[in-house]
């Protein structure tokens, strides 16, 4: 009979890295970049069939998929032991230590959700997506640095909801 939890240790003495899932921002970003795209041929006078029923979607579909696919793996954020690893609002990546977040709140942005974590002396907020692979890993991860009241806890289990 071993004192430590040999599960635990194995989850809260490593650091992962998770990256958002790829569905929820394509869906988005397609519909965005489609409206936009076809808007831009009926003002210009397109009202080719061909072009804006077949075309404009078929290419808006590929470029969104290819730039949502390079930003996934762009924007790579970790969760250990030292606290959570991710970035601003203007992409800059940021260490937020567990003990030092003081503030975590739910923001939605073009249909995606994202928490916002506050922290100590820290300028801006870290952006976390709640649209990412292996959301369950991520709950155990946080989990395992922190108790049930802290303010990502809380907010996280809000969300698996």
């Amino acid at each position: 009979m071993s004192l430590i939890d040999e599960d635990y240790l194995r989850i809260s003495l490593r650091s992962q890295s998770f990256r958002v899932s790829f569905e929820e921002p394509f869906r988005a970003v397609f519909a965005l970049a489609l409206m936009g795209a076809i808007s831009w041929f009926l003002v210009n006078d397109v009202t080719s069939f061909v072009i804006l029923g077949l075309m404009v979607p078929v290419t808006t579909g590929c470029l969104a998929a290819v730039g949502i696919e390079l930003l996934r793996r762009r924007y790579l954020f970790s969760v250990g032991p030292e606290g959570l690893t991710c970035y601003n609002f203007w992409g800059l990546q940021r260490t937020i230590p567990w003990q030092t977040m003081q503030r975590v709140r739910e923001f939605q942005l073009l249909g995606l959700t994202y928490l916002r974590i506050s922290a100590d002396q820290q300028r801006s907020d870290i952006w976390l997506p709640l649209f990412v692979d292996r959301y369950p890993l991520l709950l155990d991860l946080v989990g395992a640095h922190v108790d049930e009241q802290h303010p990502l806890m809380s907010q996280l289990r809000l969300a698996a909801g």
